[in-house]
C-alpha cells in the first residue's frame, strides 16, 4: 500500500508529460517510462484544457483502488467491485476528466476515514 500512494503522490508532481490511455504496468514521464511495482496497475489522464490531471493505482491483489488529481489536496480510495482487484474490468477505469470529479460518487472516501 506505502508503493502505490508514494506511486500516486510522485504522480502530482511529474504528472504534466505523464501519457496514459488505461491500465498498464508502466507511466510515461516526459521521454522516461517508468515500471510501477510488480502487480500494481495504474492510469492518468489530462483534463481537455490541460490545467489539471488525474491518477489512479490499484495492486491487482489489493481490494483497493487508490486516485488522486492535481485539483484536490485528497487522496481518495474506492474498494475494487471484484477482489482482488486483478479481476477489474478495464472497462470501469475511473479515471475519465482529469480532474477530483474523477473520484467522487458511490464508494470513494478520503484516505484515513
Amino acid at each position: 500500500m506505502k508503493k502505490i500512494l508514494a506511486l500516486c503522490i510522485m504522480i502530482i508532481f511529474v504528472s504534466s508529460s505523464v501519457a496514459l490511455a488505461n491500465w498498464g504496468d508502466t507511466v510515461t514521464v516526459g521521454d522516461d517510462t517508468v515500471t510501477l511495482s510488480n502487480n500494481v496497475q495504474g492510469d492518468y489522464k489530462k483534463s481537455t484544457d490541460n490545467t489539471t490531471f488525474s491518477s489512479a493505482t490499484y495492486n491487482k491483489l489489493g481490494t483497493n483502488i487508490y486516485g488522486v488529481a492535481s485539483n484536490s489536496n485528497l487522496i481518495r480510495y474506492k474498494e475494487c467491485d471484484k477482489k482482488p482487484c486483478g479481476t477489474i474490468d478495464n472497462s470501469k477505469d475511473p479515471v475519465s476528466s482529469g480532474d477530483s470529479g474523477d473520484f467522487t460518487g458511490s464508494g470513494w472516501s478520503d484516505l484515513g476515514e
